[in-house]
């Protein structure tokens, strides 16, 4: 289209580049707007210039508006998002305060109780600090606790607990494994154990540095119980189970050697007429001693003894469970949180108040090599670093070495080792 002059509407053949609006001029009219305006520069457009399209003007004006429409979207979006990050971070720093003010509320707890203890009463089952406490061989013990760190989890910083109130409650320098027609293979003593009435579907618990309570197992052994000497290869009856099973879990309930759940042969001719259970009985005063039941129905829990409480994840009801329990004044309270994902049968290991949850077996009846890294503080799982291979745990027994790599036995023949990292 010919430019045309905007006062006499003859062909523009000059313009003016000084004007905000562009303006085309003929010969006479751009003669006189420069008398005029004696600063303003004009141009001849002849041979110098091509005459702007003014729809192709008007779709590159349209994208730019669009494009500018978008950033003021993003602008917001950005401040948005930030804001919300923030706020996260700002979370997340409150919660890993609360976790580092926690393990010096327990840590100085716990110096002030081990600095009034004089004496060490003589009983049956001594939490690993009593046996330390009148010890004379006190590294090893020492070389289980590891120190507190810090450690990088994408952007954000994470609190890493000491074991040591688990150290101080829990015996783990054995770890064994099922031998058909052979009894237990231990390590790292590295022999087998000829106890023929200890089944698979039985259940360990590492009591102190050569003692082991085995409880439970299938037909006529389901509510037996006994400590098996591994140093002296003695075995000790214990009064019987309140209640036959197979496929439990044995931890500690607040010091107390504790079977939780299992399942109950209905029948001793059929493997697969049982009935699951929530009963959970401890030892004390030399009698298993009923308690407070689980809320569900559950086999093959994965539990763990903190030092504080007693956690019970997932298992197998009449599926593979992803949810938690915690035992709490007296009485199992189930959380509203569960596992990212059913699974049952896992490895378990606590710095500070955090959980590990190592292994297990998953729904379908595959296992699994993740390990989560449970913090009950903010109520959050990390998926930290894998094992080698896939493998479940049963017995839920493992050999702490220096307090950082941790070596078990699973359902598989090969020897699991691992150690604790974020990524």
């Amino acid at each position: 289209m010919e430019a045309k002059c905007p006062n006499c509407i003859s062909s523009g053949l000059y313009s003016c580049e000084s004007c905000t609006d562009f303006k085309e001029f003929c010969n006479d009219h751009a003669s006189e707007h420069i008398n005029k305006n004696p600063n303003h520069c004009i141009l001849s457009l002849k041979n110098s210039y091509h005459q702007v399209n003014l729809a192709s003007k008007s779709a590159i004006l349209i994208k730019l508006k669009t494009i500018y429409k978008d950033i003021l979207g993003i602008k917001k979006t950005y401040i948005q998002q930030s804001i919300e990050q923030i706020v996260q971070l700002e979370k997340k720093i409150d919660s890993t305060l609360a976790d580092i003010n926690n393990s010096l509320k327990i840590c100085i707890q716990q110096i002030k109780k081990i600095s009034k203890i004089k004496y060490v009463r003589k009983k049956k089952f001594s939490c690993h600090l009593e046996w330390a406490l009148y010890s004379e061989d006190i590294d090893f013990f020492l070389g289980q606790v590891t120190l507190p760190s810090l450690a990088q989890n994408d952007y954000m910083i994470e609190f890493i607990p000491s074991n040591f109130l688990y150290v101080f409650n829990n015996y783990k320098t054995i770890s064994l494994k099922h031998k058909e027609n052979a009894g237990i293979f231990l390590i790292p003593q590295d022999f087998v154990f000829n106890d023929l009435n200890y089944k698979i579907s039985s259940r360990a618990l590492q009591i102190s540095y050569s003692e082991l309570l085995i409880t439970g197992g299938s037909g006529e052994y389901s509510r037996s119980a006994k400590i098996l000497n591994i140093a002296t290869r003695n075995i000790e009856s214990l009064p019987s189970l309140n209640i036959g099973r197979k496929f439990h879990t044995l931890t500690f309930i607040d010091g107390f050697p504790a079977v939780l759940g299992g399942a109950f042969e209905v029948s001793p001719s059929s493997e697969k007429n049982l009935k699951q259970l929530k009963s959970v009985e401890v030892f004390k005063n030399n009698e298993w001693q009923r308690i407070s039941d689980l809320n569900l129905e559950r086999s093959c829990i994965s539990a763990v003894y903190t030092g504080k409480y007693t956690w019970a994840f997932g298992g197998f009801g009449f599926s593979t469970l992803d949810s938690i329990e915690k035992f709490v004044n007296g009485k199992w309270i189930l959380l509203e949180i569960s596992l990212p994902f059913p699974v049952r049968s896992s490895l378990t290991y606590a710095l500070g108040d955090n959980i590990l949850i190592i292994g297990g077996k998953i729904s379908g009846g595959k296992d699994t090599n993740s390990v989560l890294y449970f913090n009950p503080n903010s109520e959050q799982f990390i998926a930290v670093r894998s094992l080698q291979f896939e493998n479940n745990f049963p017995q839920n027994c493992f050999y702490l070495e220096n307090g950082g790599t941790i070596h078990a036995f699973g359902e598989l023949e090969a020897l699991t080792s691992w150690d604790f990292a974020l990524n």
